[in-house]
């Protein structure tokens, strides 16, 4: 019996890292430092420590350790990156309880997953009153013309769902729900799910969401009919609210036709002009000229810039600092640094308080080492998941491994825009989910 509750605690603590957002960042924490806490105290030898995976957690905590240590000179950067080590341990400790407490008989109470996506739906009830009214239930407003939801001037609602997302999909497996009966009920939440990530607005979240799902109906044959039916469901939600504009936000407008005019207004509004604000670099053309069709489509190509005109110079900058310095970086939040040093106003490029790409990110700030094990991480992943040889569709772990290769490939992808590698959130999920992934690899590799 006090096995079984010892069990149920760290279990439930574990899942419940991700939903304690809600909550603050204080909580999700509090959650994250109780098990890792505890995995020390708990843990009595050094096994899980020499897996590959974790040296390899370890040894580039080290380094970002030794990249802030030798770069940074404001004193609460360089700390956090002396700190950052907690993160590999945290991944180790979710290794260690899942593979302590957790295994393919485990049942996770059903009331619990029950509770998980009350939590889910109340979030996606609220959002919806907000995207028709214009308030939530709490009374708080649309902010910037985009759904936030719960977390009121945070517009982080799409990004939030998005991290949920491999979570949702794996209890669902483990709560023994039988899939097929509960199909119509399961097609209804994840239609909502998707929709509510698309009228948040956030195009990056948004455009992942497609990528998971496309990527799971093409490789998890358990969920492949409901996915596709929810796809169906949420382009005919797009192309309804493009056309009859209901709503309180005009999302269409925002997710497809501002990501097309920010990738080619500089063809568009061709003149030559240096903003000197924010340093935007505009082409010298004239666009009165007559050009043959080659050579306006060569134009067009030519002028396009990445994402937006404040990305493009974000990365702009992020390669002038990797230059600078190539091998270590400049240290994590780096960027951040260097912003501070020139008062945000560079010679080149625009700042911010990080380069909103994780590749460019961990190349100005941690050098071509950094961007070596990034890199490798991600090509690892990918190599692992179709390497895979097993009858998918009748192996629980294998199925598990599936979605959370899936979910970090997504959540680590490098050619969107995202948010600061080395925020502490966004460490969290990252770890966590490296965590369950290293779980569900030995359950797949070492014990099939």
């Amino acid at each position: 019996m006090k096995v079984l509750i010892t069990q149920k605690i760290f279990l439930y603590s574990l899942f419940l890292i991700l939903p304690s957002y809600l909550i603050g960042i204080a909580a999700t924490e509090l959650l994250t430092a109780f098990l890792i806490i505890s995995f020390i105290f708990i843990n009595k030898n050094f096994v899980y420590f020499k897996n590959l995976k974790s040296i390899f957690l370890i040894i580039f905590s080290f380094l970002v350790t030794l990249s802030g240590i030798i770069n940074l000179d404001s004193i609460d950067l360089k700390i956090a990156s002396l700190v950052h080590i907690r993160f590999a341990i945290f991944s180790i400790a979710i290794f260690y309880f899942l593979e302590k407490f957790f295994d393919k008989e485990t049942d996770i109470n059903k009331n619990f997953f029950k509770y998980f996506l009350l939590i889910i739906f109340f979030i996606i009830f609220d959002s919806l009153i907000q995207f028709f009214f214009g308030t939530n239930l709490f009374g708080q407003e649309i902010q910037q013309s985009r759904v936030s939801g719960i977390f009121g001037k945070e517009l982080i609602l799409g990004s939030f769902l998005l991290q949920l997302l491999p979570l949702t999909f794996l209890l669902l497996l483990f709560s023994k729900m039988d899939i097929q009966k509960k199909q119509v009920y399961l097609i209804i939440f994840f239609s909502l799910y998707f929709i509510i990530i698309y009228i948040s607005g956030g195009r990056s979240p948004f455009f992942l969401t497609i990528l998971f799902a496309v990527t799971m109906v093409l490789f998890e044959k358990n969920f492949r009919k409901i996915i596709l039916k929810c796809l169906s469901i949420l382009t005919i939600f797009i192309i309804c609210e493009a056309y009859f504009d209901f709503g309180k936000t005009k999302v269409f407008a925002k997710v497809f036709v501002m990501t097309f005019v920010q990738f080619t207004d500089s063809y568009y509004h061709p003149e030559h002009n240096i903003d000197t604000t924010r340093k935007r670099k505009t082409y010298n053309k004239d666009i009165t000229n007559e050009l043959s069709l080659k050579n306006k489509a060569r134009e067009f190509f030519d002028s396009l810039v990445v994402f937006s005109d404040d990305h493009h110079n974000h990365y702009i900058l992020a390669l002038k600092l990797f230059k600078e310095k190539p091998i270590l970086g400049n240290g994590p939040k780096g960027f951040r640094q260097y912003c501070r040093r020139v008062n945000y106003d560079p010679p080149t490029g625009i700042c911010s308080t990080h380069p909103h790409n994780y590749f460019f990110q961990v190349l100005s700030e941690l050098g071509l080492l950094g961007i070596l094990f990034y890199l490798f991480g991600i090509f690892f992943i990918i190599f692992k998941f179709i390497n895979l040889k097993h009858d998918r569709s009748k192996n629980l772990s294998i199925s598990s491994f599936q979605i959370v290769s899936i979910g970090l490939l997504v959540l680590l992808f490098p050619l969107v825009p995202s948010g600061n590698f080395f925020n502490n959130w966004i460490s969290i999920i990252h770890y966590y989910y490296i965590g369950i992934y290293i779980y569900f690899y030995n359950q797949t590799y070492l014990k099939n």
